[in-house]
């Protein structure tokens, strides 16, 4: 009843909706009318916890964030590190919120990031990839201060620190080259998922070097025969772009593909059978036979961009069903070629097998006279190899 609302009992009623899961309008919509008159009976911790919480519900009420927010920068010197690191991330997530209220949060952070733990540099940083490079000076200040104690950082929160430079495009070389140093020391306290962001943002920030590659992808190779499906595209591209030697992890991926051959998404088959296209060792490995029959069998499923995909990769990879590509034929026919990136490799998969239907081949040739203008020179030179190969000699 309204007798009984209080602060406490309000935000209750929004972690009730996060536990739960559950986000129910009519009492959001309510909770939030009876907030707003007593704001200032809120204590500086449960403002933070408002927003928090608000946040994770995937609130839109920017207007209330931005109320509940300034309210709180009123009466910020009885904030703890941790409420400003939940206040910073659940705005940063909050579409709509004023520039200046951002700029007056993260100028509060600025001030108080000595005193922050690295739950509270981890909440921060993920607010500042939200917010984006806009608000890289904050970055700036944070890694200044985290450098006094680099050494004692955990390595989760040197991976957060590393995604951060990437996605801001952190210019001062010598701080992120000091936080790559530290996370190499200290990658194989990652599990999975953050060893993969690790390698990610390392490769990004060009900063392996054959010695740090090693460590890191020594550590990636425990995880590979059990890796999570989402966690394999991104590793082998990584790998199929590294200097190094990389081998062992790839085949140690390809087998994991093998086995996960139902379980991949179409699109995570087109993304990886992509990826391993131009992997020589890939075209004897049986994950090719696999795919190529798991992409046939999801024919129906695939959409454009994933069917080309598959295309392209099990044609680099000499997979020679010819059914397979007449039938990919077939299912573009009806979705349309949007360019010759699409068309392309259907006639790579056809060039593979002789005995192409003629008209098969002037239907796609159709496809092209309007591409043509779009098309660059190399491509027009290896649209006429294609259909000279496949027989084709219209003009």
């Amino acid at each position: 009843t309204e007798d009984e609302v209080s602060p406490e009992s309000l935000l209750n009623v929004l972690r009730v909706m996060t536990v739960n899961k559950k986000r129910d309008e009519v009492k959001l919509a309510k909770t939030i009318e009876l907030m707003t008159p007593m704001l200032e009976e809120f204590t500086p911790s449960l403002l933070a916890q408002v927003i928090s919480e608000l946040s994770k519900l995937k609130c839109t009420e920017a207007a209330f964030m931005s109320k509940v927010a300034k309210r709180a920068c009123d009466v910020s010197d009885d904030l703890s590190p941790l409420d400003i690191g939940n206040m910073v991330l659940g705005l940063s997530y909050c579409r709509g919120v004023p520039h200046m209220m951002m700029v007056r949060v993260f100028k509060l952070t600025e001030a108080r990031c000595a005193e922050f733990q690295p739950e509270d540099y981890i909440n921060v940083l993920y607010g500042l990839n939200a917010a984006g490079p806009k608000f890289i000076r904050t970055l700036g200040v944070l890694t200044e201060k985290a450098l006094e104690r680099v050494e004692t950082i955990d390595a989760n929160t040197l991976t957060n620190f590393l995604v951060c430079f990437t996605s801001l495009d952190y210019k001062v070389r010598a701080h992120v080259e000091i936080f790559a140093d530290a996370l190499v020391e200290v990658i194989e306290d990652l599990g999975e998922k953050d060893a993969v962001q690790a390698l990610v943002a390392l490769a990004r920030l060009k900063l392996l070097t054959p010695q740090s590659w090693n460590i890191v992808g020594g550590h990636l190779l425990h995880f590979a025969s059990r890796m999570d499906p989402r966690n394999i595209p991104a590793v082998m591209d990584m790998c199929s772009q590294m200097p190094f030697e990389s081998d062992l992890l790839m085949k140690a991926l390809l087998d994991r593909c093998a086995d996960l051959t139902r379980i991949f998404s179409v699109w995570q088959l087109g993304e990886i059978l992509d990826i391993i296209a131009l992997y020589p060792p890939a075209r004897e490995h049986k994950v090719v036979e696999l795919f190529g029959k798991q992409s046939r069998l999801r024919m129906d499923l695939l959409g454009p961009t994933p069917l080309a995909n598959c295309c392209r990769g099990l044609a680099n990879l000499g997979y020679s069903e010819q059914g397979f590509y007449m039938e990919a034929c077939e299912t573009f026919f009806r979705f349309g070629f949007k360019d010759f990136s699409m068309l392309e490799p259907i006639l790579q998969g056809l060039c593979i097998n002789a005995g192409i239907n003629i008209m098969t081949v002037k239907i796609l040739g159709s496809y092209m006279i309007p591409m043509a203008p779009q098309m660059s020179l190399q491509e027009i030179e290896r649209a006429n190899r294609y259909m000279n190969r496949l027989g084709c000699e219209d003009d």
